[in-house]
């Protein structure tokens, strides 16, 4: 026999409804003074239909729009109880930006100030013997690693930039 709607909770039910653990809805309690279940005797918790509303839109915040527990303790505290549990329900209202001013129209590039960039040929590390001791092969090869990565990355520049070049 399934429970009413309005029934109580327990703490294992609300985490099967919400698909979140039982150790995080503990944790959210000591984060946000909101949530009060109800303790019956032995400590157990059981949630009001509104205490779950309110989970679920902690939820969505955390988990869905990727908000810090100060940011989520931030709206609470700035728009209510009701707002973060419309937001768990997905009817709340949705905050209007103010209008962008019209954005500016960025110059043309002119092929004509476009320079070729030149291949750096790699330098051989120099190292002051009395200031450092020398180098071990894993450094030497990191260092080989990230000049091949830098020069790759040269070569994909200079191919955008042909590419820009012969767009315009």
């Amino acid at each position: 026999m399934a429970k009413s709607q309005s029934a109580f909770r327990t703490i294992s039910e609300v985490a099967a409804t919400l698909g979140t653990p039982t150790h995080v809805l503990r944790f959210w309690e000591s984060k946000f003074s909101q949530i009060k279940p109800v303790k019956r005797a032995g400590g157990r918790r059981y949630y009001r239909p509104e205490d779950i509303d309110l989970l679920s839109g902690i939820k969505t915040l955390l988990h869905d729009q990727g908000m810090t527990i100060k940011g989520a303790q931030k709206l609470l505290k700035e728009n209510g109880v009701k707002y973060v549990i419309a937001i768990g329900a997905d009817t709340a209202p949705v905050p209007v930006a103010a209008p962008s001013p019209e954005p500016e129209t960025t110059p043309a590039i002119k092929v004509d100030n476009i320079v070729p960039l030149q291949p750096v040929a790699p330098q051989p590390a120099v190292v002051n013997s009395t200031r450092v001791p020398l180098l071990n092969q894993i450094g030497m090869a990191k260092i080989h690693k990230n000049a091949a990565e830098i020069r790759a990355a040269l070569v994909q520049l200079e191919s955008i930039r042909d590419r820009i070049a012969q767009s315009v």
